[in-house]
């Protein structure tokens, strides 16, 4: 009896542990079920699509209860019973004006923290919330399309005042205190702006708006590198002004070329305050503003492409960001003609070219040795700085060893200018037919030119040009730009008495020829408002590391301040830099700054350096 008793209780024990078993299996599968789940490290091959349903417009009046989430046309995904951490959300990072909840979801959790915004303009551009909502949903059933590093945050409406009050512009565009919130930022911020030519209010001041507030705290706390704020409706996308302090223009780049929309730096007649992408450039984060088509439409696919584009994005290093070469044209037999850039800043370009001349190969050499060691090093560029290198414009007569390009044109003496002249001169004499067919008429001055006006010059307020030439014996000349023959413009006088008080070289307000020199780059320069000077080499011979350390210290004398600025010393055996730095009293890191020197044991015995003033010996 007993031992049946014990049987009995056993087989109830068993019982009952199957049934726990099988309620937890149960509700194990319901979470696995309603949860994102974790990511694959891989690209599904087949993505669940995008939902389908009907876009509707929010309706023209606000509604009567304040509801817990942005209203959507597309319903936001339910909320997971068990949030693996992949996901969060949504979340409420801040109230609007009337009350109602700033919402936010976050997939990911990767270091790269990237946000994508909606209708900060509320129900004027209701189709963006349509748009984010969308691919809010069409993440979460394709997780692995997020890389393992990447966190996304993702914001359907940042203004769900203005989606709930209508869709025309005179309220749906603006928070419940009618301002403007996409004028409310922290970045050249006016009271009244514009949209269009039309004034618009953009609040008390700055970040006066609890929406505005509560989004820049987020992306500032959350650390939010990049950002794509979604608008409509001028298909575009634009980038922030501080294109020197952050990635804006990169993200822009890679985005467009994903979605097709072109990039813009503006609105033509509006005066764009208080812009939120502005802000972020300001801070150093890579934002944009993508424009759909119209007010309607969402066009899935090309900002699914888009967005990919920006999941995938790799925000690049500094050193990546300021050095770029890119190829500006084509020289008569096919040669490329590159440039390379250092450095982003916006004030001052320096161009630096070579070898107009084919058979001045040392002048080709002394650019690109220079190129490479502030490529390597582009911290020496000040910020406001850009460098640009051209180190051979005449590809073809660097090859052949002749001073004209393949069309036996002189390159300079065909310069489209007002003394441009077919048979041109050079100190031996006129040369029939040097000065090429027409003004401008050779490839390579077509490429440079182009580039020096769409290019470099409305990326600067000022640019500098030094062209460099050989030789002139025994001591190296500068001559200034001109626009009229033998009187220098006084901009390019200046600087080419700079370059040549660095130097050690003779200035020449004119060079000395009995002959006249026509279709020339410095006269084209002056009459076109660039500052430019010819540098003639005291020789021919192939830049050594001496030339190569007095060329670098003249650039870095010109990046860096006035002749009155600095001192010359030259280097005596036995110098190191450190003890160059205790006898002057300076600080040996702002002697290599001024003199671009990477490495302080590379020192060149006779070398001229420059010294800041103020410390003596």
């Amino acid at each position: 009896m007993s031992g049946n008793r014990e049987t009995r209780w056993l087989t109830l024990t068993l019982i009952l542990i199957a049934a726990i078993a099988a309620a937890v299996g149960l509700t194990f599968g319901f979470i696995a079920v309603r949860s994102i789940g974790e990511r694959s490290s891989v690209v599904p091959d087949t993505a669940t699509p995008p939902p389908t349903s009907a876009s509707t417009a929010p309706a023209t009046t606000a509604p009567e209860t304040i509801p817990t989430a942005p209203p959507t046309s597309t319903p936001l995904p339910a909320t997971p019973t068990a949030q693996p951490p992949f996901f969060e959300g949504p979340f409420t990072y801040g109230a609007s004006f009337n009350g109602r909840p700033l919402l936010a979801y976050r997939l990911g959790d990767g270091p790269s923290v990237r946000a994508i915004i909606g209708a900060i303009h509320g129900g004027y551009e209701w189709n963006t919330v349509d748009l984010v909502s969308q691919t809010l949903e069409y993440l979460q059933a394709n997780p692995a399309l997020i890389p393992g590093e990447v966190t996304l945050y993702v914001i359907p409406c940042a203004n769900p005042d203005g989606y709930a009050a209508g869709i025309d512009r005179e309220h749906g565009r603006m928070n419940g205190n009618g301002v403007d919130l996409n004028r409310n930022w922290g970045y050249n911020w006016q009271m009244t702006a514009t949209h269009g030519t039309r004034q618009v209010y953009a609040g008390a001041h700055a970040f006066s708006e609890p929406e505005t507030a509560a989004l820049r705290d987020l992306i500032l706390e959350r650390e939010v590198e990049a950002a794509i704020f979604y608008h409509s409706a001028m298909a575009k996308i634009f980038y922030g002004v501080e294109r020197e302090k952050s990635a804006t223009y990169e993200l822009a780049v890679a985005v467009s070329e994903a979605t097709g929309y072109p990039i813009a730096a503006g609105i033509p007649g509006q005066i764009t305050t208080g812009d939120a992408v502005d802000w972020m450039s300001d801070q150093g984060l890579a934002g944009i503003e993508v424009e759909l088509t119209t007010h309607e439409d969402i066009e899935w696919e090309r900002n699914l492409q888009g967005l990919l584009a920006f999941l995938n994005w790799r925000p690049p290093s500094v050193s990546e960001r300021v050095v770029h070469t890119a190829q500006i044209g084509e020289s008569v037999q096919g040669r490329p003609i590159e440039a390379t850039q250092v450095g982003d800043g916006n004030q001052v370009a320096l161009v630096i070219i070579g070898a107009i001349h084919g058979d001045e190969a040392n002048t080709e050499a002394l650019v690109r040795g220079l190129m490479e060691q502030y490529a390597c090093a582009p911290e020496f560029v000040p910020p406001g700085f850009t460098l640009y290198f051209l180190p051979a414009m005449n590809p073809d007569g660097l090859a052949a060893g002749a001073r004209q390009n393949a069309n036996q044109v002189d390159l300079n003496r065909n310069w489209p200018t007002d003394d441009w002249q077919a048979d041109a001169a050079r100190t031996s004499g006129i040369v029939p037919g040097s000065g090429g067919s027409a003004p401008g008429s050779e490839p390579e001055v077509q490429a440079v030119e182009q580039w020096l006006l769409e290019t470099v010059k409305p990326a600067a307020q000022e640019v500098w040009l030094l062209s460099y030439h050989s030789a002139y014996p025994p001591d190296g000349g500068v001559q200034p730009g001109y626009a009229t023959y033998g009187d220098p413009g006084p901009q390019a006088g200046e600087l080419a008495r700079r370059v040549a008080e660095i130097a050690g070289y003779t200035y020449l307000p004119t060079w000395p020829s009995e002959y006249t020199f026509t279709g020339e780059l410095i006269h084209w320069c002056d009459v076109n408002g660039i500052w430019a000077a010819d540098v003639e080499l005291p020789n021919r011979e192939p830049p050594d590391e001496t030339a190569l350390a007095a060329h670098r210290s003249i650039l870095s004398a010109l990046l860096t301040g006035s002749a009155d600025d600095y001192i010359h010393y030259t280097i005596q055996p036995g110098d190191t830099l450190m003890d160059i730095a205790i006898r002057f009293s300076v600080e040996m890191e702002e002697i290599m700054r001024l003199n671009g020197i990477i490495d302080e044991n590379l020192v060149v015995e006779d070398s001229v350096l420059l010294i800041p003033t103020g410390g003596q010996p």
